[in-house]
């Protein structure tokens, strides 16, 4: 079979006779298919009856199987088919090797006699010097489509030995297209071969397309047609033939022969039918000394062995020298290649884990650099915030002697006072994370947490927050809001570019934990930026040193609980913050 015809039988079978169901305890009907047919057969014929069979006959598994006309005793002795599909040639040949029984024959449309249907067709260009008749194709070269096809070659071959010639030995060439590219009339047209073998109808369907002009082409023999009838240049014979082998039982005969007499013509072109003579079939292959008349040739297979014996035995073992070699040399190529194949992914992962650790290596050294400077930072910014809060602290206690308490300044000095300190506990914070002081956790109010947060914030009017009192974590509120702060500020430089930006904060509980989800109406994220969030070193922003988040996953961490990110509904980004709940005794009391 060709490739082409090999693909069109793949693509259109049904799913369940590539593959047969595990559980599937029917009884399997085995139908195989000998493939000296054209590519439009599978399609048509081949898969069109067995796509008929599987739904007229559930009772039974249908599996299809492709049969090589050149290797049927091999086939059948492989797959133990109960029925074969084949040309009428194929069918007499096993009558007597497997006691075949004809159970239908194809009528396809427009044919009258069931057992008379198909012809061959011989063409050629229709120019001075090209052959006009059978005698005139001696020395030539003819195309065909395969040796073994029925109506391509084998009916035709006939019609020239009827006529008194030797097909076999007759032309200067015999080109098989074997159904591929270019075919049997493309040859003819292109002067790579004087004339062409084309199957039963074949000729209209070319000149319907087009692929024929007026004139072009004429018909070698040309015989009387039968009104409606097609073109030919041999006498008519019985087409495709399905016929049951011995193992397939009375009862699924009468099963499948039933399901294909009801089959109808209109499904694909064709039915199936009683054919009740192969008388001119067996006077073909007589002539042709063919199938089971093959011991008439002078040359028999017994004759050649014995006369070529040491020859034979000679080739064989040249064969199986040059089989042992070409085997050897594939398995040296194929180690060869798999050696060097597993080399080059060993290298390549190598410079992949160099480039990674490379990366790491930079990171590492940016962070540890950001690191030193944030505690010398922290150290040289320390006296700066102290002399702020001693001069607000001095300013409220001199408006308060000279009487002039305004109440507005004392407002003033007192904000002033409170974010001094707030300032300077941060940077001992700070300070204290790069000395690895021991944190002194005790109950945290989320609710209050979060409130400062917000109160920290610049935009704090386009914050909204969902937390019940009540909820209690351990560790240090001051971390707790300088994280959540971030959170809440992140969240409203997301969303600065659309016209009203909305930060959400919500607090729900989940079995032993609090979580505080953090949520913005920004653009969505996309899936590259999503994948780096949270990574040392990475920021989203311009001017960001992407330290933001993993300082506050550090925080968190720190806490025994952790962050964790995702994509709301409208794709933005959602920031959750887990964190144990606290059972003491304090968190109790404040509770209540």
């Amino acid at each position: 079979m060709s490739w082409f015809a090999r693909l069109l039988l793949t693509a259109f079978l049904p799913l369940p006779m590539l593959a047969a169901g595990a559980q599937d305890t029917r009884p399997e009907v085995v139908i195989g298919l000998v493939d000296t047919f054209d590519p439009y057969f599978y399609v048509r014929t081949f898969s069109g009856t067995v796509d008929y069979l599987e739904e007229k006959l559930p009772q039974y598994r249908i599996r299809a199987v492709d049969i090589d006309w050149r290797n049927i005793d091999q086939g059948i002795q492989k797959y133990r088919p109960q029925y074969l599909l084949l040309s009428g040639s194929d069918y007499v040949s096993l009558i007597d090797r497997y006691g075949a029984q004809q159970l239908v024959t194809r009528l396809q449309k427009g044919a009258r006699d069931v057992n008379q249907s198909v012809s061959s067709t011989i063409i050629a260009l229709n120019r001075k010097g090209a052959p006009g008749t059978i005698s005139d194709l001696k020395g030539r070269t003819i195309a065909v489509t395969q040796k073994g096809s029925f109506d391509g070659w084998l009916i035709a071959s006939g019609a020239i030995a009827q006529a008194g010639f030797d097909p076999e030995n007759m032309f200067q060439r015999i080109v098989e297209t074997n159904y591929g590219i270019p075919d049997v009339l493309t040859l003819v047209k292109t002067g790579g071969a004087d004339a062409g073998v084309l199957s039963a109808c074949e000729y209209e369907r070319l000149v319907q397309s087009g692929r024929i002009a007026e004139g072009e082409i004429r018909i070698i023999a040309r015989q009387p047609s039968e009104p409606g009838g097609c073109v030919r240049s041999t006498g008519l014979y019985p087409d495709a033939v399905i016929a049951a082998l011995p193992r397939a039982s009375a009862g699924m005969n009468k099963a499948v022969l039933t399901a294909l007499l009801s089959m109808p013509a209109s499904l694909h072109g064709f039915e199936w039918d009683i054919g009740n003579s192969n008388a001119s079939v067996l006077v073909l292959m007589k002539t042709l000394k063919l199938g089971p008349y093959l011991p008439l040739r002078e040359t028999s297979p017994r004759a050649l062995f014995a006369r070529y014996r040491n020859e034979v035995f000679l080739a064989l073992a040249l064969m199986a020298a040059v089989l042992l070699h070409i085997v050897t040399l594939n398995l040296l190529v194929r180690r060869r290649t798999r050696d060097l194949v597993r080399t080059q992914r060993e290298k390549e992962a190598l410079n992949e884990e160099a480039k990674a650790a490379e990366k790491k290596v930079a990171e590492l050294e940016r962070v540890t650099l950001v690191a030193q400077l944030s505690n010398i930072f922290a150290h040289e910014i320390k006296q700066p915030i102290t002399g702020i809060l001693y001069n607000a602290s001095a300013l409220e206690m001199l408006l308060k002697k000279k009487g002039e308490a305004d109440p507005m300044a004392l407002k003033i000095a007192d904000s002033l006072v409170e974010q001094a300190r707030r300032s300077a506990d941060i940077v001992e914070r700070v300070r204290a994370y790069a000395r690895k002081r021991p944190r002194a956790d005790s109950s945290c109010c989320l609710r209050s947490v979060i409130q400062e947060a917000v109160t920290a914030s610049a935009q704090r009017e386009a914050v909204t927050v969902s937390a019940p009192g009540g909820q209690h974590v351990r560790g240090d509120a001051t971390e707790l809001m300088l994280l959540i702060s971030n959170l809440i500020r992140n969240g409203l430089q997301a969303a600065r570019g659309v016209e009203k930006p909305a930060v959400h904060v919500d607090v729900s509980e989940q079995g032993e934990e609090f979580v505080v989800s953090v949520s913005d109406n920004g653009p969505p994220v996309s899936d590259e930026v999503f994948a780096k969030i949270g990574r040392a070193g990475f920021s989203s922003k311009s001017d960001g040193l992407g330290f933001g988040l993993s300082i506050a996953q550090a925080i968190a961490e720190r806490h025994g609980g952790h962050l964790e990110y995702r994509r709301n509904g409208s794709g933005s980004l959602q920031v959750l913050l887990h964190l144990r709940r606290y059972a003491g005794e304090e968190g109790k009391n404040n509770a209540q």
